[in-house]
């Protein structure tokens, strides 16, 4: 099964800095992380995470929850789809120079694949009706500024979506829960 993640504003923005991250929020994320077998990353949200989040795990004065968060990313397998990165010292990560719906489709037959963020991907794989489950996080935050969700899918390609679950989180934070439509 393949699910995408990605942390969205109410005016449908993705972008890294406008989210609510507090201790129930990051424990949201642990828990995702959790459930997933392998981590599907594209190339800028990669290096953001590379940048972050070995450091936060090594970190025990972090807060808890955000020491959790770390310690689950750091410790699940990541794949990157990247035309030009194909190497970094972070363990456990693998390279894909050429990923596609098909690869994405082979690699969630496989294994429970969590994409996180990385827009651009999951505009991509929507295209193809390769993402089974999508978790967006609506921060309830008007950003103006980012990229916006699904702005390279051609509207005739946009996935169509049933609610599976929805919860609030006390920051205001939306986690809704949705499965493509078969």
């Amino acid at each position: 099964m393949l699910t995408a993640s990605i942390n969205v504003t109410c005016d449908g923005f993705c972008h890294h800095e406008d989210v609510v991250a507090d201790d129930e929020f990051s424990d949201v994320g642990a828990a995702m992380v959790d459930a997933a077998d392998r981590l599907l990353l594209g190339r800028r949200t990669f290096e953001i995470f590379a940048d972050y989040w070995p450091a936060a795990a090594r970190d025990s004065n972090r807060p808890a929850s955000e020491h959790r968060l770390a310690k689950a990313i750091v410790g699940t397998p990541r794949t990157v789809a990247s035309a030009s990165l194909t190497q970094s010292e972070w363990e456990g990560t693998s390279f894909a120079k050429k990923f596609d719906a098909g690869a994405a489709r082979r690699l969630a037959e496989r294994e429970a694949v969590l994409l996180l963020g990385s827009p651009s991907i999951a505009s991509q794989l929507a295209a193809a009706d390769a993402i089974d489950r999508y978790i967006f996080l609506v921060h309830p935050i008007v950003a103006g500024k980012g990229i916006r969700l699904f702005e390279d899918c051609p509207v005739d390609r946009r996935p169509v979506l049933s609610s599976a679950r929805t919860s609030v989180l006390q920051s205001g934070v939306a986690v809704m829960e949705l499965v493509r439509r078969a």
